[in-house]
C-alpha cells in the first residue's frame, strides 16, 4: 500500500497537471485514512482529510477521472452521514449519466440509511431492471435488489408487495457461487414467505 502511495506522489511531482493521479491518490488516502484512525500518529499513515482534498482537486480538474472521484466523495460522505452532501454529488453524476450505477447505488444508499422508503424501492427497481437485461447478470445483485425491495414494501405498509418480491427474488436466477454469497438474504425472503403461509394457516384455521 505505501508503494502505491509512493506511485501516486511520484506521478504527481513529474506532472502536476496529471490529476487522474490525484482521484487514485484520493481514495488511498480516504481509505486508508478511515480505516487506520488508531494509527494516525504514525508519519506513514495518510489523512482522510488529505485524501478528500485530492478527491476534490480530480472531481473538477481530472479529464478522465472526475466522476470517477465523485462516485468515491458519494461513498465516503455517505460514512460520514452527511446526506445533503450525497444527494448534491449524486445528482450532479445522474444530471450527466442519468441511468449509472455508480450515482444509483450510492443516492439508493442515502435514501435507504433515511428511512425513505419510497424513494430507495424507485431506485432499485431502476437498478433490478438494469442487472436483469445485462448479459453478464449472475444473479447477486438481483438477489440483493429483490430482498431490498422485499424490505422496502414491508416498511411501507404493503404486505402483498413484500410477498411478491420474495418470490420474485427466490425463483430468480442466479448462480451457484451468487446463491452461495447471497444465501443470507435467500433465507430472509423464504421466511417472509413461511410467515404468509403461516398466517394464512391461522386464519383458515379461525
Amino acid at each position: 500500500m505505501v508503494s502505491a502511495r509512493g506511485d501516486f506522489d511520484e506521478a504527481i511531482s513529474l506532472d502536476s497537471t496529471f490529476f487522474d493521479a490525484q482521484f487514485g491518490r484520493g481514495t488511498y488516502r480516504s481509505a486508508v485514512g478511515r480505516n487506520a484512525s488508531l494509527l494516525a500518529w504514525l508519519p506513514l499513515i495518510p489523512s482522510a482529510e488529505e485524501g478528500w482534498q485530492d478527491l476534490q482537486v480530480a472531481a473538477l480538474k481530472s479529464r478522465w477521472s472526475r466522476y470517477a472521484a465523485l462516485n468515491a466523495m458519494a461513498w465516503f460522505a455517505l460514512d460520514d452521514r452527511n446526506f445533503a452532501l450525497v444527494d448534491s454529488i449524486t445528482s450532479v453524476g445522474l444530471a450527466r449519466f442519468p441511468e449509472s450505477r455508480s450515482f444509483l447505488w450510492p443516492r439508493m444508499a442515502m435514501y435507504e440509511r433515511q428511512e425513505m422508503w419510497t424513494e430507495t424501492a424507485q431506485i432499485a427497481e431502476l437498478l433490478l431492471k438494469q442487472y436483469s437485461s445485462h448479459p453478464d447478470n449472475n444473479g447477486y445483485e438481483t438477489t440483493g435488489l429483490h430482498w431490498r425491495l422485499m424490505q422496502c414494501a414491508d416498511s411501507l405498509g404493503k404486505p402483498a408487495e413484500a410477498e411478491a418480491f420474495a418470490r420474485a427474488g427466490i425463483s430468480a436466477f442466479r448462480t451457484p457461487a451468487a446463491a452461495e454469497r447471497r444465501k443470507g438474504k435467500l433465507a430472509e425472503m423464504k421466511k417472509r414467505l413461511e410467515r404468509i403461509s403461516t398466517e394464512a394457516g391461522q386464519k383458515s384455521g379461525e
